[in-house]
């Protein structure tokens, strides 16, 4: 054997590139590599459990005859206990649990019917109360419809990192179980909490509270002192906040605010909320965000005016030179529900120009927006680092976007990152080459290969072809929307004539940078 497969970092970096869930194949040879000899064994091994989406493959490593599994005349499994466990029983799960680092465990599938009796049996026959995976690094509790949160405490490991706990609070037991879940944790660094139940709000606050050295928090459902609390943490670096609809959307900001400097720490921040008012309120609560990451998503299309509010806070509240990613997006896909007053015009969209760092803007008010090429000339030059952009089109039910070709040679001129473009236009007519100065197709930097047109004007293939290979000569991708057979007749046949056309792009494309067939492939 070679001298480098004698140094063990050597041959555990070689293991790390067979993610065992990437392919059959990568699982195949960790297997192989594992039988060859125990100095790879341990390797291969530990990357063959490191990650486990259930107990299915763990629980085989307990005696055969332990349980037996009984069905009835329903269909659903249950389990019996066979005989008592005993510490001789534990032995060859020991070996193997101790590999593990993530952990997912949810309701869904059959082996839900079978995991109370599971989680019994481990329970009652766990004396030493340690974790069954004492390495443990990363916890998936996906129990959104069963009140087994009392059986957490058998993964919860000292050295866990990162918990996510979906599931239902039904008594105070349960709340006392989070209260110590940061103090069996010490080192929790990222946090996600999903919880319903009638107790569901006191046990979301009971946890946030004793949480002191996260980084990363995702949470449904937020009240005023949880607020108060998180804004103060200094390690706090991401932050998610969903808002249920039946939750009450009044927070005093102006108090939070007042007591100190708020959110010291934070980079990303992430709201699924449908109160505008809260929004804008959380965003105004502080002078000098310093976020990077922004992503804003309701369930009710904005107006216009609620659009020019998110966007005007912003503005005037967050460090110009920070943001590098924002996403303000609606969660519907009906078009026939979006408001025909919800349009972006570009006195709005102005108002995020200030932001030079941008490299990510992804813009979906529902009802589209009213630009023409100036205004998207104007976002080239204020954007320059943009490596994706897209700005939803409305689905035929406005007017026919102002946007021309020329929109796209400002962006291919002065945006030489942009990889993907989503964009509503009109490529009815398309300008000779001698109507476009200012780029070199020789030298063109533009990157770009997926378009999007969603319910762009087109009239003739061919000419938007030879147009969109000479701005951007690694084009390979264009899209349109999926049809809308909720649309009325005109609009449907209109939208069924656009789609036929730009998918003639989209071959016309694919066959220019096909490569070409080879002597063997003519042959055949």
């Amino acid at each position: 054997m070679h001298r480098a497969l004698r140094i063990l970092e050597i041959v555990e970096a070689v293991c790390a590139h067979l993610p065992p869930y990437s392919s059959p194949s990568a699982r195949s040879t960790l297997y192989s590599i594992a039988l060859v000899c125990r100095f790879f064994s341990g390797p291969a091994l530990d990357v063959l459990w490191s990650t486990q989406y259930s107990l299915v493959n763990i629980l085989p490593c307990l005696p055969v005859g332990l349980w037996e599994i009984v069905r009835f005349e329903n269909p659903k499994p249950s389990m019996r206990a066979q005989r008592a466990m005993n510490s001789v029983d534990w032995t060859r799960f020991n070996i193997y649990a101790r590999r593990v680092r993530t952990l997912v465990i949810t309701d869904n599938g059959s082996e839900a019917d079978i995991l109370s009796a599971i989680f019994k049996m481990l329970s009652l026959s766990n004396t030493s109360q340690e974790t069954l995976f004492p390495k443990l690094r990363r916890l998936h509790w996906q129990m959104a419809r069963r009140p087994w949160l009392s059986y957490v405490p058998l993964f919860l490991s000292s050295s866990l990192e990162s918990i996510s706990l979906v599931t239902v609070i039904t008594s105070y037991a349960h709340l006392a179980l989070l209260a110590v879940v940061p103090t069996l944790c010490p080192l929790l660094t990222r946090v996600e909490i999903c919880i319903s139940g009638r107790l569901a709000h006191p046990a979301k606050s009971v946890i946030l509270s004793k949480l002191k050295h996260v980084n990363h928090l995702s949470i449904e459902g937020i009240s005023e002192s949880d607020l108060a609390h998180l804004a103060h943490l200094p390690s706090l670096t991401s932050l998610s906040v969903k808002q249920p609809s039946d939750s009450i959307h009044n927070h005093s900001f102006e108090s939070v605010a007042r007591q100190t400097t708020p959110f010291t720490s934070l980079q990303e921040l992430t709201l699924d909320h449908d109160s505008i008012p809260f929004v804008v309120g959380l965003l105004g609560m502080k002078h000098g965000w310093s976020l990077r990451r922004l992503s804003y998503t309701t369930r009710n299309a904005p107006l216009a005016a609620d659009t020019a509010k998110v966007f005007a806070v912003l503005k005037a509240k967050c460090t110009h030179s920070s943001l590098t990613h924002i996403r303000y997006s609606i969660s519907r896909t009906n078009i026939l529900l979006y408001p025909n007053d919800g349009v972006i015009e570009q006195d709005t969209l102005r108002l995020l120009f200030v932001f030079r760092s941008l490299r990510e803007v992804v813009l979906h008010p529902g009802s589209g927006f009213d630009l023409d090429d100036s205004d998207i000339d104007a976002l080239a030059r204020a954007w320059p680092q943009l490596y994706i952009l897209h700005l939803h089109g409305s689905g035929f039910r406005c007017p026919a976007s102002r946007v021309t070709l020329r929109g796209l040679h400002s962006l291919a001129k002065h945006c030489h990152s942009l990889i993907d473009l989503k964009i509503s236009l009109d490529a009815s007519v398309v300008f000779c080459p001698e109507d476009d100065t200012g780029i070199d197709v020789a030298r063109s930097k533009a990157p770009l290969q997926k378009l999007s047109v969603e319910d762009s004007i087109i009239t003739e293939a061919a000419p938007v072809v030879a147009y969109l290979l000479r701005i951007f000569p690694s084009i390979t991708l264009v899209t349109t929307m999926a049809r809308q057979f909720v649309l009325p007749q005109r609009e449907f046949q209109q939208q069924c004539r656009m789609y036929d056309l730009w998918n003639q792009v989209h071959k016309m494309l694919a066959q220019i940078h096909s490569p070409p067939p080879t002597e063997s492939s003519i042959k055949s």
